[in-house]
Parts: structure tokens; sequence; C-alpha cells
């Protein structure tokens, strides 16, 4: 279309569609409205805020109802589409995000997917408006909801995952249910929003992205399984004594978490996989880690004098001080491998889990009923020898911590967690969607009136540049046929 009115004169042939499909957009209709704001969000040149302010509204009053999914779908593609175009200043981009967040907690599977390509966008979009250049994102994005904090502070609530408390494990627990999704392209793009996080996150400071820090440490643990360069930049410290639970030495061989040695927990292969009473697990070996525990809690905390890729380790005690960070970095690990079906991803979650058995004594015990039935089919089913030589080891540090007072349900509650391990899972009838639903519906609404305070401004002229678009946009079933011509621009 773009190719024939450069050759006719005065031709708008794009405006009046524009208009058209914004008339439609604009008006309840159930046939056309997701088709015309699809097309929409396509076609447009320029978009006031006053014209996303509309489809806000439109938003409030289709979540109202809840009863048509593919007009949200359609509402959450066309603001994807069209933030690219609002003026950099415009309030809406930074509420944007928190929009996103609400749409990721409805826990509905097409939803979810639609609301983590609006989340990538605004992401895209705040950064490469050098927005976390110099500010931390958790102080940018908690400033911009602070006037509403009484409705964010219920939808928190509601899924079990505080902000206020930490905003990056509490980010990170909105993305893992990404990994669960269906759809492929989904799982891709929580993994590639992850890895974003670590490069923004690591901008103020002008650190490597790949630095374990009390902000980093969220992200990384996320992609410790998925992620080779990460495993190799953030590897784990101890070693690991190769037990062999029918009775032996264990300082007769060790070998660092992950190696392979076909005796360890091959040689008695029949009683280690019916092995299932703590009570029999080698005593020798159980005394090695209560020695272990000892020379650890005696051990100077000293800051690192520099970050070299062999003292970037991901479970630090020097790094992460704080119990409640400590918990949360297990309780992550836990609740991936609660829902892994992968083999690759289990042996390296449980390499890391055994290391945090190691250093976190303490918190350990949080992540016990998470890991309870994991561990138990380990014992019982698994050939995985180095699977076995994790579990094996956790056991024996639990029960040397000798340490019951972390009550796990508890503990997270008091960290503003406890729907962490919950909402990560995998997608179903979520019975509280309703709920989530009402509450995103007084917040956006409350939001809408209160704070995008916006006059009525003229359109924006086409800008030169070329859209500012992320890859976001690569699922969407329906292509923006000015994408070349703006591209050629």
């Amino acid at each position: 279309m773009e190719a024939c009115m450069r050759d006719i004169p005065e031709c708008d042939w794009l405006q009046t569609w524009t208009s058209l499909a914004k008339s439609f957009a604009f008006c309840y209709n159930p046939a056309l409205q997701p088709r015309a704001l699809i097309v929409f969000g396509c076609i447009s040149k320029s978009i006031t805020d006053q014209d996303v302010k509309q489809l806000l509204r439109i938003l409030v009053k289709a979540l109202e109802s809840f009863n048509d999914i593919i007009l949200l779908e359609a509402l959450v593609m066309c603001l994807t589409r069209l933030q690219p175009l609002l003026r950099p200043e415009s309030p809406i981009h930074k509420a944007l995000f928190w929009i996103a967040i609400s749409v990721l907690q409805l826990d509905e599977s097409t939803l979810y997917a639609a609301g983590l390509a609006l989340l990538e966008q605004n992401l895209h979009t705040l950064n490469s408006q050098q927005l976390f250049d110099k500010q931390n994102i958790a102080d940018v994005m908690m400033a911009t909801r602070e006037p509403l904090e009484w409705h964010f502070k219920q939808l928190d609530h509601a899924v079990g995952l505080s902000f206020k408390s930490n905003f990056h494990f509490a980010l990170v627990g909105h993305l893992l249910k990404g990994f669960r999704h269906p759809t492929p392209t989904t799982v891709s793009r929580t993994s590639r929003i992850l890895t974003m996080l670590l490069g923004i996150i690591a901008k103020p400071q002008r650190r490597d992205k790949f630095e374990v820090t009390p902000e980093s440490v969220a992200y990384l643990t996320a992609l410790v399984c998925l992620s080779e360069e990460v495993r190799s930049r953030c590897h784990v410290k101890h070693t690991l004594p190769r037990v062999d639970v029918a009775g032996g030495d264990p300082s007769a061989a060790g070998a660092a978490t992950g190696g392979t040695q076909p005796g360890s927990a091959g040689g008695n292969g029949g009683n280690v996989r019916r092995q299932k009473s703590w009570d029999m697990l080698d005593q020798s070996a159980i005394q090695y880690a209560r020695q272990s525990h000892k020379v650890q809690q005696h051990q100077e905390r000293g800051s690192r004098s520099s970050v070299s890729n062999e003292s970037n380790v991901l479970l630090d005690p020097e790094v992460l001080p704080d119990s409640s960070t400590q918990a949360l970095v297990l309780t992550v690990l836990a609740t991936l491998v609660k829902y892994t079906t992968d083999e690759t991803e289990t042996r390296v979650l449980y390499q890391y889990l055994a290391e945090g058995s190691v250093v976190f004594p303490k918190v350990f015990p949080v992540i016990h009923s998470l890991l309870d039935q994991k561990v138990n089919n380990v014992l019982s089913v698994s050939n995985d020898q180095i699977v076995l030589a994790s579990v094996q080891s956790i056991i024996q540090n639990m029960l040397a911590s000798e340490d019951a007072s972390q009550q796990p349900l508890h503990f997270l509650q008091s960290c503003g967690f406890g729907g962490l391990w919950r909402f990560a899972g995998p997608f179903t009838k979520y019975n509280m969607m309703v709920e989530s639903s009402e509450l995103f519906v007084n917040c956006l609404e409350a939001m809408v009136e209160t704070c995008l305070p916006v006059e009525e401004t003229a359109p924006m002229p086409p800008s030169p540049r070329p859209y500012n678009l992320s890859s976001s946009l690569s699922s969407l079933t329906l292509g923006s046929p000015t994408d070349k011509g703006s591209s050629s621009n």
C-alpha cells in the first residue's frame, strides 16, 4: 500500500485504513473488535497517550466480565505493537510494565504468552531509552507503583510473590512459569527476558552481567539449568565425597560436583535404587558432613578482592549473607527441580542443591518439603549416578545440620514468597483467576484515572526512524504490512 501511495498524488489510503481500524477497535463488537485491535496495532504510524488510555479502559471492561479471552489477548497484543510509537517521556511506558506483570498473574496460558511479549517489548523500549543506565530497575519500577501500592500489595498477596520484599525474586517468580508453557516460543522468550534482565541490572554499577550479586542471583539461578554460559561463569565451589551407601570411607574418593565415577553409586546399584531410609546412610559420611559444616562456619568472611571466574560462585555466603535471600535462591532451585522433566536440567539442579546444603545449612530446611517427593523418587528409580551422588550429599548434609528451627511455609510466607513454588508450576485451571482479575480491574482502573493524567494531544507525525520493536513481536500471527517500508526508511 505504501509503495502505491508514493506514486499516487494526494493518496491517503493508509490513513483511511488506520482510521477505520481505530473506529472498529474502540467500538464493542465481539466479531470484529479483536481483529480490528490487531490491525490497528500493526498499521499505526503514530499513537497518542489518550488513545492508549482508551485501550486501557477497554481492557478494564474486558477484565470485568472475563469471558472473552480472545479480546483480552488482542488488547495486550495491540499494546505491545503500539508501545514503541509512544512519546519517550510518556508515563504510560512504566505503567505498562506493571500491566504486563498483572496479565501474567492471571495464570491463563494464552494471556501469559501475550503478557510476556508485552513485558519483553516494555523492557526493550525502556532500556533503549537508557532509563536503566544509571538507575536500578527495582527503584524505577517500585517508584512507579508507589501511588497504587495498596492495590499492588493485594495483587502480590494473591499470588504469594512480594515485589516490596524482593523485587528481583518476585519478577523471577513470575517468569519461571514461562518455562512450563506449552509453546516453545514462550519458553525461549522467558530465557531471553531473563538474560536481558541480567544486562539491565548490571548497567548502573558497570558490572559484568554474570557477576553474582544480591540483585543478579535471582536471574542467574533461574538460568543455571538452561544456560551453559551461566554454569561456566557461576559454578559450584565445594567438592562432594563419593560415598558408598553400603559403607565406605568418604575421604578415599573425592570428586567435584558433577564428576562421574562409575563405582560411586553403581557398584551396589540395586541397593542404591531401593534405599529409602536416611537412617541407613553411612555414618562416617554424616560425620564428614558435620566437620565440613564446622569448617564452613569458621571461615573468615571477607569481601572478594576481585571477581574472577574462579571466585564467582553462585551460592556464596559472603555475597549472599542475608538468610531470606539464601532461602529464596534455594527455593527457586527446588521449584525448578520439582517441575522439570528434563534429565540434564535435573542433574544440574541437584548439583547446585547439593552445594546449597553445604553452604546454607541453616536455611536449607526451608525447602525440605519441596524436595521430599523428588528425593524419594530418585532413591527409588534413578540410574543417574551424578544425581544419586548429589541426592546422597543433600541427605547427609540435612542430617548433619540437625536444625529443625526453620518452618518452610512460615519462613517463606514471612518473606512474602509463600506462593513461589505454586505459581511457578504448570498451567492449570487456577482457582484464584477470578479473584486476580478483580484485583487487576481495581488496580488498572485506579491507574488509568488517577496516575496517567494526560491531555488531549495532536497525533504525532510518523517517526522517520525505524520502529524500536523487540523480538517479542516474533510470535504474533499477523505481521505488519508497514514493517518493510519502515525498516527501509
